[in-house]
């Protein structure tokens, strides 16, 4: 008598490997699902904290840290600003209006959270918000006068006060250490504005402690560089612009 053979056959081992596939091709789908959700995120973020600092403007007529009289409206736990149009310039002296910034925000109740409207830098969950779809990633707020050095044709910077997304880098008023990759920089950018990372309501550049750089080229054909995968990117929204 022959012994029975009991191996798959090659249509069995087929359907395997087509399940297999299936079961792949799944789990790669709902990473990239989970990548956009998280990107959109992002964006809902930065615009709601936009919204949030256009409405402390138009309620006490000046920008959040900036505000002049702000001791008039919450007499402890903050102290006023210079009322020049800039939240911080780079200068030692002006810059913890950095940090009074979303202190003023929270006070107002246009943000939620509360913060310590005080620092030598900014400090995730401490004087700046977490962001909720980034890990280890928040948003900070700040008077930039030449954000990653771009400028256009006739050689002007693009000064404005910036919402940032970054993570925590030691000593600077704001959040420079990159967060996200070429590519996800690029979805931002490409979904609000103008896909450009050195010109419009977005700018996309190489952060600090960087895996490569963000960007590849020279102006004025600076384009975001997707041949690096890894988190090189820190990116900055405008949220009031400097007449």
């Amino acid at each position: 008598m022959k012994n029975k053979q009991n191996g798959f056959s090659m249509v069995e081992l087929a359907v395997v490997l087509v399940i297999m596939g299936l079961l792949v091709a799944g789990a790669v789908s709902g990473r990239e699902l989970i990548k956009i959700a998280e990107l959109k995120g992002i964006i809902t973020e930065a615009q709601g904290y936009k919204i949030a600092i256009e409405s402390f403007k138009g309620q006490y007529e000046g920008l959040p840290g900036d505000l002049s009289n702000a001791t008039s409206f919450w007499t402890s736990g903050t102290a006023n600003g210079n009322d020049d149009g800039y939240i911080g310039t780079g200068v030692a002296t002006d810059d913890t209006e950095v940090y009074y910034a979303w202190d003023q925000l929270a006070l107002a109740k246009m943000v939620p959270g509360v913060y310590s409207g005080a620092g030598t830098a900014a400090v995730i969950g401490t004087n700046v918000p977490q962001s909720e779809y980034i890990k280890n990633s928040g948003l900070s707020l700040s008077y930039l006068a030449a954000p990653f050095s771009y400028a256009d044709a006739l050689s002007r910077n693009f000064p404005a006060n910036y919402i940032i997304l970054g993570k925590n880098h030691a000593g600077n008023n704001y959040l420079s250490t990159a967060t996200l990759a070429p590519e996800d920089a690029y979805y931002i950018d490409n979904k609000i504005d103008d896909s450009t990372p050195d010109f419009g309501g977005v700018l996309g550049g190489t952060g600090d402690g960087a895996s490569g750089t963000c960007t590849s080229g020279s102006a004025p054909n600076i384009i975001y560089n997707f041949t690096n995968t890894g988190v090189s990117c820190t990116v900055m929204f405008t949220a009031a612009s400097i007449d």
